[in-house]
């Protein structure tokens, strides 16, 4: 049994405050296909409602929308109204009005880390210690058949540790702050 602790630092997303409206569900990530942008296809739900599908090709262009036949056809002009009325976004270029095209990156964004430390926590404990800088986490004990006596070690070293394992919302909550 390894018990190597490696540091991951998660991108840093700017997360519209606000932002409860808009889900996306069986998110699909193709990595490879991605260059600009993030290459991906997933439901789109507004309110808790499946609207219909959004997807980007990964070549840099705006995300493309299919809604089901029960919406209207402004809905996306609609959701680009509501996200302009959230704060702005404030980048390293500056602040600039947030869209709806900024909110779907970040839910995908969001979805593709999620994934990846769901993936990463069936052989591995991922723990964000209080000294870790925001968006930081170690990955304790590598390929492990099973975490378990691995995450209860853990907790008894650092009881202040957050342990995705045991806590992934709480966890999620400290990367994405």
């Amino acid at each position: 049994m390894t018990n190597a602790t490696e540091k991951e630092t998660q991108p840093k997303a700017e997360f519209p405050a606000g932002n409860n409206r808009i889900d996306l569900k069986g998110l699909h990530h193709i990595a490879a296909m991605s260059e600009e942008t993030e290459c991906f296809n997933a439901s789109l739900y507004v309110d808790g409602k499946n609207v219909g599908k959004v997807s980007n090709r990964g070549h840099g262009g705006c995300h493309e929308y299919r809604l089901n036949k029960d919406q209207p056809k402004d809905l996306i002009m609609q959701l680009e109204a509501w996200a302009k009325g959230l704060p702005e976004v404030q980048s390293e270029w500056g602040n600039f009005p947030c869209s709806i095209e900024y909110v779907i990156n970040c839910v995908v964004e969001k979805g593709i880390i999620e994934k990846k430390l769901k993936r990463d926590a069936k052989n591995k404990v991922l723990i964000i210690l209080p000294s870790h800088a925001d968006g930081e986490y170690s990955i304790a004990g590598l390929n492990l058949a099973s975490p378990d006596r691995h995450i209860a070690s853990m907790q008894r070293k650092h009881p202040k540790g957050i342990i995705f394992n045991t806590h992934p919302d709480l966890f999620m909550a400290k990367i994405l702050a």
